[in-house]
């Protein structure tokens, strides 16, 4: 394993290429779950699919935009990419993305990081708002890394 050198944070191009990277991945992750719960929710009858008019000849049957599983599909990405970004996170300090970028996530302790910072580094994260911060302070920490008391840095 690449040792990790706290001294050395992890500049802002490394940090959006390893976001661009993970993003690539968890887009197709993301449309791939959906197809399968979408196909399991219908074949199981827990909804009432409606039939929608695409062409005068032709209906769909989709699940109903007031419907809750409707609801449910729309914030699987929120679901899928948290558990996505939070399993690496727990588990390794780097996603792909991060590891082909030579950046890890760890703790103030240099050590891999909990669920609950992984947590609260998503949230904080979400947007990218927090990436405007970097330039601005010494350390080159981002919102997401105060908040989450959490640090990307340089791997060897």
């Amino acid at each position: 394993m690449p040792e990790t050198n706290l001294s050395s944070p992890a500049k802002i191009r490394s940090r959006l290429l390893a976001i661009f990277y993970d993003s690539l991945i968890v887009f197709f992750v993301i449309i791939i779950s959906t197809l399968i719960i979408q196909q399991i929710i219908i074949s199981s009858g827990l909804v009432n699919l409606q039939q929608v008019q695409i062409s005068e000849t032709e209906a769909i049957n989709t699940i109903p935009a007031t419907s809750p599983v409707n609801l449910f599909l729309k914030s699987l990405w929120l679901i899928v990419s948290f558990l996505y970004f939070a399993y690496f996170w727990t588990k390794r300090g780097q996603t792909p993305g991060m590891k082909v970028w030579k950046i890890k996530l760890v703790n103030n302790n240099n050590a891999l990081v909990s669920w609950s910072q992984s947590l609260i580094r998503y949230i904080t994260a979400l947007f990218g708002l927090g990436l405007l911060l970097i330039p601005f302070n010494k350390p080159r920490h981002a919102i997401q890394d105060i908040l989450s008391k959490t640090s990307l840095v340089h791997t060897q």
